[in-house]
């Protein structure tokens, strides 16, 4: 019984076992058929898209922010441009292909070198990554290469993203530009494209990681010769999503007020220099001129050689961003900063006095005063409203220069503003220390003299000479000039907002912050003071000539041939007088004097505050300077 009962329980087993085989059988079967059937009715076409087609990622390029001025004028935008690319390994006759190109685009030889050097050096996966060959073409060889297009296997025409600044020359050095990056840019940026744009200077260049956006990607089949499959056939190959959106960069809002700066530039054709100008309570900037200007839109095309040869052997150095990055004799305009530190250190005050011949001697040298009959008895007022050199002198030798190179550091004079723009120059401050190691003599009595009036080894950007002067204004508050109010994302929403900076704050005296302020309205609102000519009735401004000597020569020596030799012009002043709320400084190179700034000023200021009250400056009646560019050479 019990054998019987094992008997039946092997017949089960083996009956379960046959079922088994039987379902294994059948399922392979059918596995084969499958495998069959495939190889037979699609193997040709799997083999074809897997032996001849190529999937291909192509880089998708972000639109870049768009820049604003501070009531939403473009500064910078974008436009469509066609960009013409090349895959090494969809060319069949590489040499024959790019000698067509060259032909075609009108390639420079620098253009050439590069893009032969690229796709001859192309190995391996890296053949089948396209070659910028030229961006944004023009439409009729955009038409030549779309004749041409069935001889050119591996060449790709695109439209992709321009920039574009509207305003040309006008903003040019604040804003910057873009251009190709290059190879050591793209080493410090490994996550971009070889042949993507890069904020070269101004704006561009400080915001690159604000403004740049995030690339797209976008997965094509293509044959040998490098034309894009059908979506049927590409859907074979590719798993997943084909097609990821580029991330536009951010917008900025500056401060900048595109009307003011269009009034400072209106003064400045044909000429050298800056405008400058912030509010003196917050820091940020209304007028951002360095004259003469470039035009942007040239370098983001790709500057010719001709073009740049031109900029770089002007005279008027239209490359040079003047207000950020060159450095002036202050002249006279450092007078003000000279009376706050005797007024500081407590050695000079309000009756203060000197007496001025036109000359004084000192170590057996004759020290001049600007105005040779002399100004007599004169104190601290109307020293500085008639830029009287001999009572300058007199606060020089009493005040020192220690105490002198004090202030003007603590002022923010001998070091960067802090922009962040344009490779800001520190300017020089001397020192004693500083002194002997340049020259390799001690520093003399009349050095002091020198410094005191603005020459010397002094040298201040016109930025730096606006820092001091809004401190002063502002009751001693040393700030940070700042051109960017926001930043938005691509729906206006606001990503982040920039607040006013303080480098430091200064203990002014009230006494000393009144009588500089009263000296600097004499010189523009009373009889006598030096730019008395281009005051307003309303709103009253203060202010400050200043020419700085560039070489020593006696007057008919320097011709009007003689450029390099004129001296340089300058004239800084503050508005409301009472109650200051901008500064505005006003630098001519080789202008010869500061009087014929002043106007500028003028206009700036009367604009500014048509601006914001609604009402028309006030001016007085003729005489006045319309627009004057001739000035007395008795500035000073």
């Amino acid at each position: 019984m019990q054998l019987e009962s094992k008997l039946s329980l092997v017949k089960e087993y083996r009956h379960r076992y046959v079922w088994l085989v039987v379902v294994v059988a059948l399922a392979f079967g059918l596995l084969a058929f499958r495998l069959a059937y495939l190889q037979l009715s699609k193997g040709v076409k799997y083999s074809e898209l897997s032996e001849q087609n190529f999937v291909q990622e192509r880089v998708i390029m972000p639109l870049r922010g768009r820049i604003f001025d501070k009531s939403g004028e473009l500064l910078a935008d974008n436009r469509p441009a066609y960009n013409v690319y090349i895959t090494p390994a969809f060319v069949s006759d590489l040499e024959r292909t790019l000698v067509r190109l060259e032909g075609y685009l009108n390639l420079s030889s620098e253009e050439s070198l590069r893009l032969r050097h690229a796709a001859r050096g192309a190995r391996g996966l890296a053949r089948f990554q396209e070659l910028l060959v030229k961006r944004d073409i023009s439409r009729e060889h955009l038409a030549l290469l779309e004749s041409q297009k069935l001889d050119l296997p591996g060449v790709a025409v695109r439209p992709e993203p321009r920039r574009y600044y509207p305003q040309d020359l006008l903003v040019s050095h604040l804003i910057g530009y873009v251009g190709r990056i290059t190879e050591e840019e793209h080493r410090q940026r490994p996550d971009y494209v070889p042949y993507d744009v890069i904020g070269k200077k101004g704006i561009e260049s400080s915001f690159e990681a604000e403004l740049h956006g995030r690339y797209g990607l976008e997965r094509v089949v293509v044959d040998a010769q490098g034309r894009a499959k059908s979506e049927e056939e590409a859907q074979v190959l590719l798993q997943g999503e084909t097609r990821v959106l580029p991330a536009p960069g951010h917008d900025l809002i500056l401060s900048i007020d595109l009307d003011l700066q269009k009034v400072a530039d209106s003064y400045f054709k044909n000429k050298a220099g800056g405008v400058f100008a912030m509010d003196v309570k917050t820091g940020f900037v209304l007028v951002w001129l360095s004259e003469p200007g470039f035009d942007p839109n040239k370098f983001a095309a790709g500057i010719s050689a001709e073009d740049w040869a031109q900029y770089q052997a002007s005279i008027l150095n239209p490359l040079v961003d003047k207000v950020a990055q060159s450095a002036y004799y202050p002249g006279s305009t450092y007078k003000a900063i000279a009376a706050t530190a005797g007024l500081q250190e407590g050695i000079i005050g309000e009756q203060t006095g000197a007496s001025c011949s036109g000359s004084r001697s000192l170590g057996g040298h004759v020290f001049h005063c600007w105005r040779r009959t002399g100004h007599g008895s004169v104190t601290l007022i109307r020293g500085i409203k008639e830029s009287c050199d001999i009572f300058f002198y007199m606060v020089g030798e009493k005040v020192g220069p220690e105490r002198l190179f004090k202030w003007a550091g603590l002022l923010g004079l001998g070091e960067k503003p802090g922009t962040g723009l344009n490779n800001e120059t520190p300017g020089v401050l001397p020192s004693m220390e500083w002194h002997l190691k340049t020259y390799g003599y001690p520093w003399y009595p009349g050095d002091t003299l020198s410094h005191v009036i603005g020459q010397g080894d002094l040298k201040v950007s016109p930025m730096q000479l606006a820092v001091a002067y809004a401190a002063i204004a502002n009751n001693g508050t040393v700030l940070v000039p700042q051109v960017v109010r926001e930043i938005r994302d691509l729906d206006g929403r606001v990503v982040e907002v920039f607040d006013p900076k303080v480098k430091r704050r200064l203990d002014l005296k009230p006494e000393t912050v009144r009588l500089v302020r009263e000296g600097l309205t004499a010189v523009v609102n009373e009889p006598g003071g030096t730019a008395y000519l281009s005051r307003l009735i309303k709103p009253r401004f203060a202010g400050k000539t200043g020419t700085a000597q560039v070489a020593s020569l006696p007057a008919d020596k320097k011709t009007h041939d003689a450029y390099r030799l004129k001296d340089h012009g300058w004239f800084v002043g503050f508005a409301p007088a009472e109650e200051p709320e901008i500064v505005v400084v006003a630098m001519g190179e080789h202008s010869e004097h500061g009087s014929w700034l002043a106007p500028i000023i003028r206009e700036l200021i009367a604009a500014w505050w048509e601006k914001k009250t609604g009402q028309p400056a006030q001016k007085p009646p003729a005489p006045w300077f319309p627009r004057a560019i001739e000035a007395p050479a008795e500035d000073e």
